[in-house]
């Protein structure tokens, strides 16, 4: 079928020895053949029954990608020459005429108008035909010829957009009094904050957050640039670069809003840390931040964005204001989000070294060169919850902000639970009904996590609950523990999660499982250290991410 076509179309080409009936449909030789003079585009009505409306403003591929292909009603009287090519063109209802088809010559003349002598009119959608131009009259392609045009054609005419793939990210909440800066501190001044990021890319933007503000936020001037050393408040003036938004530096954000900058060209190298310099101009009335940041800020009066240090600055182990960072990727780039507590946000890591379990992960995946596209975004809250607000909102409650409206979002890790097990028993001793309960509920968290985000077609894997036996957090006892077996059970099943990543038995002391092993026990008895957190990023199977 596709050879008759292509010889139809072009009966004087030459394929040497070959028939172009015994070609297949991919051969380099037919490509050659029909890519230089393939096709054009027309909108119009299609005479067909099965015809399909399409609101398209003059992009052939996609139509072709989506759509069957029709023949035009009436277009073979209308003597329109046979040397025309895709191209794209103006919507129907933007400057034609009703019943009006426009046609654009190859050579990227202007459109002229033909008039179709039809009853359709007043259309307000357009439809595209793909046709083959022969000797001065029109030939419907056949339905065979199309796999090849969207197998070959495709490549080489239209690339795949780009993709917007988080890099970093941080949960936003309302900071306690002790990690909070005092109402003077941001007024007509400079906050300085590091990150480190995950994957790389040359097209960046960034995400600065009021979730938690009762009045705007007002920021007049927000710089990024490469941090001269971790930990420090000098910047490498030649990288330093001013962020837009909507092509204005001075931005007003409401209450409970986020902006995202405008894209801007920047060369940021995966496994990084990125600087970005903010000068707010009046504080928004309350605070929202990040305090487990793990990395040293600055803030000092006035606007110091562009300057080259922070002599003067104070230091906070905090973040501000700053939600995310994305970076342009190719199509099949995506990010891994993990939904956690303060073991997921790096509670016992050493501030500035970057040795998170999500760290080790991220570097695991820039060392496969399968996976090097993949972000990984940290969205974990000490304190946090399932359940119940604590430290930041339940983790019900910000699934949507801080996993599901993450850009390029394919695959979550669910590593919550043991504040929720620790909180039923620190106080007193509950009745074991109670404790049904609360595992019941647990479990009901977990599959609305799953069912939301299966919605967005995003995978879900969980994470078992790891021990914590000997804890002054909570002072575990043997309900509570038989609690923590039973949610791992459940976790455990299959058909709970999309997959499981089992850190209690990789983190569990051999000899006494209701403890963390002590290699790997930040000395708290609940959170790992640095050996810890290593372990748990070594533990996780790459062949679970594409």
């Amino acid at each position: 079928m596709a050879g008759n076509f292509m010889r139809d179309a072009a009966d004087d080409a030459s394929f040497g020895s070959k028939n172009a009936e015994d070609l297949p449909v991919d051969s380099p030789e037919l490509i050659a053949l029909y890519a230089p003079r393939l096709v054009f585009v027309s909108y119009g009505i299609p005479e067909n029954g099965d015809a399909k409306w399409l609101d398209q403003q003059g992009s052939f591929m996609a139509t072709v990608a989506a759509q069957p292909v029709f023949e035009l009603l009436g277009d073979e009287t209308l003597g329109v020459p046979s040397d025309y090519q895709a191209a794209k063109m103006p919507p129907v209802n933007s400057g034609l005429l009703d019943g009006q088809l426009a046609w654009r010559q190859h050579d990227g003349g202007t459109p002229t108008y033909r008039t179709l002598d039809t009853s359709f009119s007043g259309q307000t959608s357009s439809c595209s035909a793909l046709h083959q131009g022969d000797r001065g009259r029109m030939k419907r392609l056949r339905y065979s010829i199309l796999p090849l045009i969207l197998a070959s054609s495709l490549n080489a005419l239209a690339s795949p957009p780009p993709t917007w793939v988080g890099t970093w990210a941080a949960s936003q909440q309302i900071p306690e009094s002790q990690n909070s800066l005092s109402q003077e501190a941001l007024k007509d001044a400079t906050l300085r904050q590091t990150v480190h990021v995950s994957c790389g890319g040359s097209m960046i933007r960034v995400h600065l957050s009021n979730a938690f503000g009762t009045r705007a936020l007002h920021l007049t001037s927000v710089h990024i640039a490469r941090p001269v050393a971790s930990g420090s408040s000098a910047i490498d003036p030649s990288t330093d670069r001013a962020l837009l938004f909507n092509g204005v530096s001075d931005v007003l954000i409401p209450p409970a809003a986020e902006y995202i900058s405008d894209p801007i060209s920047f060369p940021l190298v995966a496994l990084s840390d990125f600087t970005v310099s903010i000068h707010v101009e009046a504080e928004p009335g309350q605070q929202t931040g990040h305090p487990g940041s793990r990395q040293t800020s600055f803030y000092a009066p006035g606007d110091l964005t562009t300057a080259a240090d922070m002599l003067s600055a104070i230091k906070v182990d905090h973040w501000y204001l700053l939600s995310g960072v994305d970076v342009q990727g190719p199509p099949s780039a995506y990010s891994i989000v993990v939904l956690g507590d303060s073991i997921t946000d790096g509670h016992g890591a050493t501030t500035n070294r970057n040795n998170r379990w999500t760290d080790v992960l991220a570097r695991r995946l820039q060392a496969d060169p399968r996976r090097r596209n993949t972000g990984v975004l940290n969205q974990g809250i000490g304190g946090n919850h399932l359940l119940t607000d604590g430290l930041g909102p339940n983790a019900l409650a910000r699934l949507d902000r801080d996993v599901l409206a993450q850009p390029g979002v394919q695959y979550v890790i669910v590593l919550e639970g043991i504040n929720d097990l620790g909180g039923l028993e620190r106080e007193a001793s509950p009745p074991k009904t109670s404790h049904d309960d609360l595992v019941h509920r647990m479990i009901g968290a977990y599959q609305q996590i799953v069912t939301r985000a299966h919605a967005r077609g995003v995978r879900v894997y969980g994470a078992t609950v790891m021990p914590d036996g000997g804890s002054d957090y909570y002072h575990p006892g043997l309900a509570s523990e038989e609690d923590r077996q039973r949610v791992n059970a459940w976790i455990r099943q299959p058909g709970s999660f999309d997959a499981v990543i089992d850190f209690d038995r990789v983190m569990a002391d051999p000899d006494n499982p209701r403890q963390l092993l002590p290699a790997y026990d930040s000395g708290d008895h609940l959170h790992p250290g640095p050996a810890g957190y290593r372990a748990m990023g070594d533990a996780i199977d790459l062949a679970l991410f594409k």
